[in-house]
């Protein structure tokens, strides 16, 4: 695939069972002309979805397509500028060539823009401007950490700013369960035990099991205000994670899991007579 092509492709995941290249190639062509859609089918009798990837005859309908600006109003599109087709909210990346994607496969680079919310889009004419200097300071932030080659951005694990101080574990927990339709693995609201009059700093984590779960409640909650009873809008996005860190930590852990087996033996020692 050439850079050209590239840069008019997009990668679709979570397309229904029933949808055909047909029905894909006219629920894109909202957005522009497409040349060519395709799909991806796994023959597994328990899945039920496919990807697929669309070609543009125009970068730049590529480009509307990834941040939900559709050429003409369409039923296909949601006032939370989600693409729906046959049932299924359909989750649109960009796509990359075979050498770029070996490149960013194990740092799974094409999620680093996932929610952004892009310049000139629809979407952040309806954004109020604090939370987009907010947005853009995240992102600034996230491009720095991203030049280091031992940070990659998780495929399950969602950084969640703007949380709203009367928002707990607990809440979060349930609003991200819903979405992500399934039990999140951990949720932490970060705090600051000096600061009393705060319960938590605005920001934590929320990690899911599977990578579907964490895109899927990413996608439906990111930059919503119907989310949440204060109408505040969620910046959602997927963490980065540094290498050599969670290597530390899984050595940590396992020393402390040792550490307790080996406790619980002595103390099963002591007790033979």
């Amino acid at each position: 695939m050439s850079q050209t092509e590239t840069e008019r492709t997009v990668f679709v995941q979570n397309i229904s069972a029933e949808t055909t290249e047909k029905s894909l190639r006219k629920c894109f062509s909202r957005f522009g002309k497409v040349l060519s859609a395709s799909l991806c089918r796994k023959k597994a009798p328990t899945k039920t979805t496919a990807t697929g990837f669309v070609v543009f005859e125009d970068a730049e309908d590529a480009k509307k397509c990834l941040s939900k600006q559709p050429s003409k109003k369409t039923a296909l599109v949601d006032e939370n500028s989600a693409v729906t087709l046959d049932g299924k909210e359909l989750f649109v990346l960009p796509a990359f060539s075979k050498e770029e994607t070996k490149k960013q496969n194990s740092r799974n680079l094409h999620l680093l823009e996932v929610g952004t919310v892009f310049s000139g889009s629809a979407a952040e004419e309806k954004t109020p401007e604090d939370v987009l200097k907010l947005r853009r300071k995240i992102e600034d932030n996230k491009r720095k950490k991203i030049k280091n080659t031992s940070v990659y951005v998780s495929e399950t694990r969602l950084s969640v700013h703007n949380i709203p101080y009367s928002v707990d574990e607990k809440e979060l927990k349930k609003v991200f369960q819903k979405a992500g339709e399934n039990k999140p693995k951990q949720v932490k609201v970060v705090r600051r035990d000096e600061d009393k009059k705060r319960p938590h700093c605005g920001f934590g984590f929320v990690e899911f099991l599977k990578h579907d779960s964490a895109l899927r409640a990413l996608k439906k909650l990111n930059n919503n205000p119907d989310v949440l009873q204060s109408k505040t809008r969620l910046v959602v996005g997927f963490a980065l994670e540094n290498k050599v860190a969670v290597k530390e930590r899984q050595t940590r852990l396992s020393g402390m899991k040792q550490g307790a087996e080996t406790n619980t033996g002595h103390g099963d020692v002591k007790h033979r007579k």
